[in-house]
């Protein structure tokens, strides 16, 4: 009798947990739907919005975030089930790519991903000029301008004008360079030059120089 209620035990735990089962939505075959980040979106350091189409049958979310990404992994950032269809996460300037899941008691879909990377903003930054200084007097000829670089930037735009960036103005020079230096032949007048500093997403705003060239 004993051995025979035992069975009977088994059988019906087996029973339910088949019912268990049955009740529960197959989800395997769906597809979770990225809003944001998109793929190779390019983003501000700082809060970063994860946002996805909730999922009828899912019970929760596995969110993993990897940088650069998940084939070459030097850090998993995040490992996380969540039970909305949204985290807020802030991370710093470098390439990341995220996945994300969705998941009930017994099915799992698969992973959808995309890649992202962060950029600095640089909108609160200064470009410090550093060649020629301020008011300066430099003879006639090539010139060499020059300013720190900024942690973040992708590149400069120097603009030279003369007398003055107002109206009426000339402009001699409007450029876009990588460096952190141009050279430009002058004569003798009076100039202003700025610099600001610029990526993908974000720009400083100008740092601006008297300059005089004149005859020694």
């Amino acid at each position: 009798m004993l051995r025979r209620g035992v069975v009977f035990l088994i059988v019906s735990i087996l029973l339910l947990s088949c019912e268990e089962i049955i009740n529960v939505e197959n989800i395997s075959n769906d597809t979770i739907q990225i809003l944001a980040p998109t793929n190779n979106a390019q983003l501000a350091d700082g809060a970063v919005s994860f946002n996805w189409q909730g999922l009828s049958g899912a019970d929760g979310y596995e969110l993993q975030i990897a940088t650069p990404n998940f084939a070459a992994a030097t850090q998993i950032v995040l490992d996380s089930t969540v039970s909305s269809n949204s985290f807020i996460k802030t991370l710093t300037a470098g390439a990341y790519e995220w996945r994300i899941r969705g998941v009930n008691s017994a099915f799992a879909t698969p992973y959808t991903a995309n890649s992202f990377s962060i950029v600095n903003d640089l909108s609160d930054d200064t470009v410090q000029l550093s060649s020629p200084e301020d008011d300066a007097t430099v003879a006639p000829g090539t010139i060499s301008f020059g300013w720190n670089a900024v942690s973040g930037a992708e590149n400069y735009r120097l603009q030279i004008a003369t007398p003055d960036f107002s109206s009426g103005n000339t402009q001699i020079v409007d450029m876009v360079v990588t460096d952190v230096n141009f050279n430009q032949t002058l004569e003798a007048n009076t100039y202003r030059w700025r610099v600001k500093a610029m990526n993908a997403i974000s720009a400083t705003a100008y740092s601006e120089y008297n300059l005089t060239v004149q005859e020694p």
